[in-house]
């Protein structure tokens, strides 16, 4: 049952009764007093039975008539009693709250007590603070109402952002995961596919020579092997708990240099808070970034993965001695995104992070990569 509905049986049932407290208490002084009541009941009766949609000027005419029901016939407040009157005025602010907004819960507010302190019909002090009290919880919850619809909004604003971004993110990861492929495994085969036809020409003309070719593309075919158990490898989720995070960049580094033939040389101290698990997580997943990015453009021969925690972070630096970026100098994260330079996965996740990053490159003497993730 909605809400519109709800008030006009709440309606009904104060008209109904109201109605039937005057006519028991029948004198010809009260005719205009029952006359009005029973006019107020049929239009309670007809607001309950029309199935017309609710819209913004029917629930001002409805709230008028409620409240000028209630102020316009002085006999009838008092024939209906405190309990009803109150009553009466409680329905008057839920429904001022409930379907239009707090002038009119002031406004149902104010008119009653005005009308309570200049008619001042004996024994009804009382309904003066029922007034005021009922009003001031109504402008209460209309105030903490609209507080709550700002809060919602802005987080279906930021909802939408997120999602946004993980649609881009997403986007950037199968860009990511196609050039990767593209240049590694897939430009492996194709270089397969091109030296077995030259083993099948050479076996026609020369069998030794062909055999010897033979050999060589099954060792190039097994380190292909390797390097495409690497990249799926990559690809895979990583479980990282926070607190065993050096533990886990190190056995990461170990794996690399095993895979890559590079050598590795990591030293890390300190971890993160044991609820950062989703830290931990992004942060293997950037040094494992870098490290790829050394193995598969910088032609290095060895690299350094220093990670230390300080006062304002986690500070995180990957240095390697091969050919470094196609761009010289230092450049902080905000210059990186600016100019469009910089390796994108590991600046988004960074950026994610609300980390910092600077990447300082020396074409053909290698490249460094500073990280601070805060804590």
């Amino acid at each position: 049952m909605n809400t519109d509905r709800v008030l006009a049986l709440c309606r009904l049932g104060i008209a109904s009764i109201s109605l039937a407290l005057i006519v028991r208490g029948w004198s010809e002084d009260a005719l205009a007093t029952i006359i009005g009541a029973g006019v107020y009941f049929v239009l309670a009766v007809a607001a309950l039975a029309l199935k017309t949609k609710p819209s913004h000027n029917r629930n001002m005419f409805s709230l008028t008539t409620d409240l000028v029901a209630f102020l316009w016939f002085p006999n009838l407040i008092q024939a209906t009693g405190l309990v009803l009157a109150t009553v009466w005025v409680l329905y008057l602010v839920a429904s001022a709250y409930l379907m239009h907004g707090w002038q009119p819960i002031a406004l149902v507010g104010a008119f009653p007590m005005l009308f309570f302190v200049g008619f001042q019909p004996d024994g009804w002090g009382p309904m003066v603070l029922v007034c005021f009290t009922s009003a001031t919880l109504g402008l209460l919850a209309d105030w903490h109402r609209a507080l709550i619809e700002r809060e919602l909004f802005q987080a279906s604003r930021q909802a939408a952002a997120f999602r946004i971004e993980a649609d881009h993110a997403r986007q950037e990861e199968r860009e990511n995961i196609g050039n990767d492929f593209h240049d590694g495994p897939l430009q492996a085969f194709l270089s397969v596919q091109m030296r077995l036809e030259v083993v099948r020409r050479l076996l026609l003309k020369n069998y030794d020579a062909g055999m010897k070719e033979l050999v060589q593309l099954q060792e190039l075919y097994q380190s292909q092997v390797g390097e495409l158990r690497s990249f799926l490898h990559s690809m895979l989720p990583t479980e990282v708990d926070a607190s065993e995070l050096i533990a886990s960049l190190s056995r990461l580094a170990e794996t690399f240099q095993k895979e890559s033939g590079i050598s590795v040389t990591f030293s890390g101290k300190g971890s993160l808070k044991d609820q950062q698990h989703a830290v931990a997580m992004e942060i293997v997943q950037i040094v494992r970034e870098a490290l790829n990015n050394v193995r598969k453009h910088a032609r290095a021969t060895a690299v350094s993965v220093q990670v230390e925690r300080l006062a304002d972070g986690l500070h995180i630096v990957v240095n390697d001695n091969g050919s470094g970026f196609p761009f010289g100098g230092c450049f902080s994260l905000e210059e990186l995104e600016l100019l469009r330079l910089g390796p994108r996965s590991i600046k988004r996740r960074i950026r994610s992070l609300g980390g910092d990053l600077a990447v300082d490159s020396m074409p053909e003497r290698g490249a460094e990569l500073r990280i601070r993730v805060p804590q």
